[in-house]
């Protein structure tokens, strides 16, 4: 079980049987490989290692180099 942002998810596939355990928005995702997707197979940009844990891995993030501070002159 790990705790991730909710609203980084668009839908949310709650089994029925989970409401008995666990109370609030809850998104349960599948291990595939070292992808996590949603039960319903639709794939989600996060990953999963054992000896790592959960991350995201997104195309959209960008390192901040020198240079590339707004504040740079």
């Amino acid at each position: 079980m790990a705790s991730l942002p909710h609203f980084l998810f668009a839908q949310s596939t709650k089994p029925r049987w989970l409401g008995r355990h666990v109370f609030g928005s809850v998104v349960v995702l599948q291990v595939a490989g070292d992808k996590l997707n949603h039960l319903d197979g639709a794939k989600t940009e996060f990953c999963y290692h054992p000896e790592i844990g959960v991350w995201m891995e997104r195309a959209s993030f960008k390192t901040v180099g020198e240079g590339d501070d707004e504040f740079s002159w």
